[in-house]
């Protein structure tokens, strides 16, 4: 299955917050995996996968990527964000930063 670069899951911290941070919901209905056929169990393993993938749009004049999930090359992606490095971020739990359960 692949998905877009533009991850719908993607929450963003108030724009006050500093530095700028994004977090990824990685599911937790299992029926939702279910009925889009996407395997439960892989879910931590596919959301580091497609967070590889956006690190590599943001941070590549020609961006690659080829993955179990995610695959691109020969794109354009832009506007990249100003914050260098990018902003960090990872998998989250309620909100809460949480890179252990990917």
């Amino acid at each position: 299955m692949k998905f877009s670069a533009g991850l719908p899951g993607v929450m963003r911290y108030p724009p006050h917050a500093q530095p700028w941070r994004y977090a990824i919901g990685v599911g937790h209905a299992e029926r939702e995996f279910d009925v889009l056929g996407v395997p439960f169990h892989e879910r931590g393993a596919i959301t580091d996968e497609h967070l590889a993938a956006m690190i590599e749009l943001w941070t590549s004049d020609q961006p690659t990527f080829a993955g179990d999930h995610v695959a691109f090359d020969d794109i354009v992606f832009e506007p990249k964000p100003v914050q260098r490095p990018p902003p960090p971020g990872g998998p989250a739990i309620l909100g809460e930063i949480r890179p252990e359960i990917a």
